[in-house]
């Protein structure tokens, strides 16, 4: 039997994943309507992360 893989659907964006089942940040992102400086293509350039670091 084939396993059926249904998206997640944050706000009416359709949350992607790899073959692994990870989400894909950037949709995450994008369905939250962030800010582009807080995307996760700056998530080292954020204060929050050197905190975290």
């Amino acid at each position: 039997m084939c396993k059926v893989h249904q998206r997640p659907v944050i706000a009416g964006n359709a949350i992607t994943t790899d073959v692994g089942e990870r989400f894909n940040l950037n949709a995450l992102h994008h369905a939250s309507a962030g800010e582009k400086r807080n995307g996760p293509t700056n998530w080292l350039a954020l204060e929050s992360t050197h905190q975290l670091i």
